[in-house]
């Protein structure tokens, strides 16, 4: 199988494809995030945090200024997959995402890096949307890393 070549645009467009013609279940809807989705973003990981220890139990928590940093185009940085839902007034509204990167070994090939994985009650949506990525993208595996505090 040939590695599609990762060019930033070329990244983004193919997952916007991908997306757009997945068929979810439970009203929910998958998308790329992009720069108007910062604010939503930094809420919605910094929601659940213990505000006195300011952290997500082994990292700091990301500033608005870091995720709006990191939505710059580029194979190197994180790329967000934004899950969303209507709320009662009908407005779609986000509900779990996932942030990643990909990577590459000479003797791996390439990977996707998970970085943030929060899916709650969408993990079976989540990862289907996940995996159909890294498929396209010809990843020889995903990759992440679980913290348990202890």
């Amino acid at each position: 199988m040939t590695a599609i070549k990762l060019s930033p645009l070329s990244v983004h467009s193919k997952i916007d494809h991908l997306l757009h013609g997945e068929k979810l279940v439970d009203g929910v809807k998958a998308r790329r995030g992009n720069e108007s989705d910062v604010e939503t973003i930094h809420q919605f990981l910094t929601a659940e945090t213990d505000t006195n220890t300011n952290n997500l139990g082994n990292g700091t928590l990301p500033t608005i200024s870091s995720i709006s940093m990191s939505m710059q185009y580029g194979q190197g940085y994180p790329i967000y997959l934004l899950l969303e839902k209507k709320n009662e007034d009908g407005q779609w509204q986000l509900c779990a995402l996932a942030q990643w990167s990909f990577g590459y070994s000479t003797w791996k090939g390439r990977a996707m890096n998970l970085d943030t994985l929060q899916l709650a009650a969408y993990e079976e949506t989540g990862m289907k949307c996940l995996i159909n990525i890294a498929r396209l993208f010809s990843c020889s595996r995903i990759v992440f890393q679980v913290s348990v505090d202890c």
